[in-house]
């Protein structure tokens, strides 16, 4: 532990807890932490990447789930009431510090009461009223038009492949591609046919929050359970969004496709938060569809970075794998 950066004692003075020592523990870029020590036990000082307009959502949506007892820390207040204090243009959050250990998402370590966390995240964040004057953020609704501009995205990229088919990784594109876009197609015709358009309806303004980034690095096991961290992208969806992403995410760790893994994540899931038919068809949709092809595609692509093949190839046994699984997993389930 060092003296405290003058950055960080101009933030605290707008605190009563007085800081005796402080260390940095991530910087780099516009996000920063600090652990700080004082004297009424460690805290952790967070300088956030967003403006405060977002922020006010994110820190309100924090603040909400910590109300209601969700796994995430409190936020505390400075001494005039406000959950942040904005210096030179930033935005600080202070929490109380956790002390714990980075999660392993096995079945061997972890996932279970990892993904019990996530429940427990989605059933308080239930009737989060967003502060005036904050930027609210909202996926509900717009599956439909991320589906559809992401298979024609699939649809240029194959267009470019062709022009340039000795290219390694276009030659690697274009052997899986046209399989892919019959999944999104597929995917897109079974949302129309599927309760979503009725669940955003009843779910609006805004229902449920997604924390979109939901892994490892934002888990933390401490005695008391696992804590969520980082809410800085948390949005209004249906839970579907962040369960596909972390069985995603899963599957592509694991090499592929496996129905004990994902039979793993929904018990434990549901015995905390339970799935109602439509939460589970609407992550079947999005299970099936090729969002794990296109991020493997996209760095090439849209943002003309160096990639290998295998970068490619590497998400193509889940991608082959998943309709099968997904219809013996969810029997009624059906994509034409």
């Amino acid at each position: 532990m060092e003296a405290p950066a003058p950055l960080v004692q101009k933030v605290m003075a707008s605190y009563p807890q007085e800081v005796v020592a402080a260390r940095t523990i991530q910087a780099g870029g516009p996000k920063c932490v600090w652990k700080l020590e004082t004297g009424r036990g460690p805290l952790c000082l967070k300088r956030l990447r967003q403006p405060a307009e977002p922020a006010a959502f994110s820190v309100g949506a924090q603040e909400h789930i910590a109300r209601a007892g969700g796994p995430v820390p409190p936020v505390l207040r400075s001494r005039s009431g406000s959950p942040w204090v904005e210096v030179d243009g930033a935005v600080f959050v202070l929490y109380p510090w956790i002390d714990g250990r980075r999660a392993r998402f096995t079945p061997e370590a972890d996932l279970g009461p990892a993904v019990r966390a996530l429940a427990a995240f989605h059933r308080t964040s239930r009737g989060f009223q967003p502060p005036e004057a904050c930027r609210v953020s909202s996926k509900l609704g717009s599956w439909p038009r991320h589906y559809r501009e992401i298979r024609e995205r699939l649809e240029q990229w194959k267009t470019a492949a062709v022009a340039r088919p000795d290219e390694p990784f276009h030659a690697a594109y274009l052997s899986a591609v046209d399989r892919e876009l019959e999944l999104a197609r597929a995917a897109e015709a079974a949302l129309g046919r599927s309760p979503y358009a009725r669940m955003v309806e009843e779910a609006l303004p805004g229902d449920t929050l997604c924390h979109q980034d939901y892994g490892e690095g934002n888990a933390l096991v401490a005695p008391r359970g696992v804590w969520i961290l980082d809410l800085d992208n948390v949005t209004f969806d249906v839970p579907a969004r962040d369960l596909r992403k972390l069985l995603t995410s899963l599957m592509l760790d694991h090499g592929g496709w496996s129905d004990t893994l994902a039979q793993a994540v929904l018990e434990a899931y549901s015995g905390t938060h339970p799935l109602s038919d439509g939460d589970l068809e609407l992550l079947v949709i999005d299970l099936l569809f090729p969002h794990a092809f296109h991020d493997a595609a996209k760095n090439w692509f849209k943002k003309g970075k160096p990639e290998k093949p295998s970068r490619l190839l590497d998400v193509l046994p889940f991608e082959r794998a998943k309709e099968a699984a997904l219809s013996r997993w969810v029997p009624r389930a059906r994509w034409s």
